[in-house]
């Protein structure tokens, strides 16, 4: 579980620190979004993964989740986590980890350019699926957008995490606990620790210059969570399923400007320079779609 720290030091970046967190950003987003268009019935967890590295490095970025090793952990193999219905976060992307039709599904992808990294994740419903799971994923996605306009300079934590809390639990839902969001620059988790539900004795203001990681997990059932056999997947305890959305986020005097999306003259040049990655894995990924479907 986190252990909440009651003095924080913030790190405020400068313009071309942010503008390098920008582009960091801007890759981070266009993987994802390639991602989504890859998620459909049939193709494999491992095969989006290696995908994604490939893009990552194409645009000249490293991926920031492999090799990552918090508190003496064993390091994380991937460069995305994919987590599936009832797992909320920290996913393996192995290869017998297999799309569905119906499923849930969130990617977390983070990405390091130039030493400045980026962070965010995507709910993706796989086909047509229940009513519930829908509306869980238009709730987490609303609840982001929340927070991009709660979250400026001078807003404190606690009102934040009220407000998240508040509307998740408004439409029938709760707020997961012991997983939070963070901030992120030089390192992929930097202080403050950033819950979606209020912690006694625990509070802080944004700071304009501050880049934080905000992501709102979101649970069908109760939200209490704890951790599969392989050490790394966390799933709710009552096996409902659960949504996360994520942004890096730049808070400024008028609010809070996401750094993890790609402008459409990016989106251009990233498209142009990835295009032959883009063909090969098209060609895997169809092709295990077929023979899932011939199965």
């Amino acid at each position: 579980m986190v252990r909440f720290k009651r003095k924080l030091r913030y790190n405020l970046r400068s313009p071309e620190e942010i503008e390098l967190m920008r582009y960091s950003g801007a890759i981070n987003a266009f993987v994802l979004k390639k991602l989504e268009e890859a998620l459909t019935p049939g193709v494999r967890a491992s095969t989006l993964d290696q995908y994604a590295e490939a893009l990552i490095r194409e645009l000249g970025g490293k991926p920031a989740f492999k090799g990552y090793a918090p508190d003496g952990h064993t390091p994380y193999p991937y460069t995305i986590t994919l987590s599936i219905d009832e797992e909320i976060v920290h996913g393996l992307p192995t290869k017998d980890k297999i799309i569905r039709e119906g499923q849930l599904v969130s990617i977390d992808c983070g990405t390091v350019y130039k030493g400045w990294y980026s962070d965010s994740a995507i709910s993706v419903l796989v086909g047509k699926g229940s009513s519930l799971k829908r509306k869980l994923i238009r709730v987490t996605r609303q609840a982001l957008k929340l927070a991009m306009r709660i979250i400026r300079d001078g807003v404190r934590f606690s009102e934040y995490a009220t407000k998240i809390q508040e509307f998740v639990e408004s439409n029938g839902f709760s707020v997961v606990r012991g997983l939070t969001g963070h901030g992120v620059g030089r390192n992929l988790h930097e202080p403050p620790e950033i819950p979606n539900y209020l912690i006694l004795g625990y509070d802080f203001q944004f700071l304009k210059g501050m880049t934080v990681a905000v992501e709102p997990m979101v649970a069908a059932g109760k939200g209490s969570i704890k951790f599969k056999d392989d050490g790394w997947t966390i799933v709710t305890v009552d096996g409902k399923p659960a949504a996360h959305f994520e942004h890096t986020l730049l808070v400024s005097d008028e609010g809070s400007e996401p750094l993890t999306v790609v402008t459409e003259d990016l989106e251009e040049r990233f498209s142009e320079k990835v295009r032959k990655v883009v063909e090969h894995y098209g060609k895997i990924l169809q092709k295990e779609k077929e023979e899932e479907g011939n199965q």
